[in-house]
Formats: C-alpha cells, structure tokens, sequence
C-alpha cells in the first residue's frame, strides 16, 4: 500500500523523501517496482475484464451472483465475494428494475 502511494506521486514528490516519511526504504520500493505481478493479481485482472463483458452485454442488470453465474459457464473460477469486491473495485452495480402497482 505504500509503495503503491510512492509510485502514484513520483512525478509531484521526490521518491527519497516520500520514502522517509511513510518510514519505508527506497532499495525496497525499487525492489517493489521490478517485481513481476501475482497470480492473483493477473487473473483478478482477467476477471475484471470479462465481468465488465458480461454486464455490458447484460445492459447492467445483472448483478454479482448472476456474473458469477456466467463466469462459471465460461470456465472461470470465483467465489460469489470475489466478484462482488471486483465489481465494486471497477464501479459495477446491477441495475435495479422499477416496480410498477
């Protein structure tokens, strides 16, 4: 998470002094820079991009469990929670029907 910061606001702060405040070394936020990203990162980024198909292409009605439906269809592996918390990192919601008396 820090590293994360550093790297968001290199361009406005020096990284050395960055480094000094958040109390962390800057060989370690270099380290951090080089390191090549999880698994679970490159398939949560996977999910993502097929989860924004498969609400689009539901016209934005469908919601967590019914994505995760169709991921399990498609041969993906999610739990119900997973897809929420990426539907939620990515700004989806279901679009709720109006009911008419």
């Amino acid at each position: 998470m820090k590293y994360q910061c550093v790297a968001d606001h290199r361009c406005e702060l020096p990284v050395a002094m960055m480094c000094r405040i958040l109390q962390i070394k800057p060989t370690g936020f270099y380290a951090w820079l080089r390191r090549p990203a999880s698994e679970r990162s490159t398939e949560n980024a996977r999910l993502k991009k097929q989860i924004d198909v498969i609400h689009a292409e539901s016209d934005g009605v469908y919601g967590s469990r019914k994505v995760r439906d169709e991921l399990l269809n498609l041969g993906f592996t999610a739990g119900k929670h997973r897809v929420a918390r990426l539907m939620q990192e990515i700004g989806l919601k279901a679009v709720r029907r109006s009911v008419t008396k």
